[in-house]
C-alpha cells in the first residue's frame, strides 16, 4: 500500500497590506528517501506546477489549477508506479 503524500507550506507570498498571506511553495511529504518533490505557484497562466527529484534530477511539469490538484496528480503517479 503506497503512503498518502501531504503538503508542508515551504514559502509564502504577501496579497498586499492587510490581505494575509498565501502560500507559494510546498514541500511534499511522504515520498520515498530516495525522492523529493515541490508545488509551486507560478501565478498567471502557468498556475500550479510541480517537481518531482528522483535520481538527483528533475523538471518543473504540470498546469494545476491548486495545489491540491497537483498534489493529487503526483499521489496517482505514485500509486501507479510512474
Amino acid at each position: 500500500m503506497a503512503m498518502r503524500l501531504s503538503m508542508r507550506v515551504q514559502a509564502t507570498h504577501s496579497e498586499g497590506p492587510g490581505q494575509g498571506v498565501t502560500p507559494l511553495e510546498y514541500t511534499v511529504l511522504g515520498l520515498p528517501s530516495d525522492q523529493s518533490a515541490q508545488i509551486r505557484d507560478f501565478m498567471g497562466d502557468s498556475g500550479w506546477r510541480m517537481l518531482r527529484i528522483e535520481h538527483g534530477s528533475g523538471r518543473w511539469e504540470g498546469h494545476y489549477s491548486t495545489a491540491e490538484d497537483a498534489l493529487d496528480a503526483l499521489q496517482e503517479r505514485m500509486d501507479t508506479g510512474n
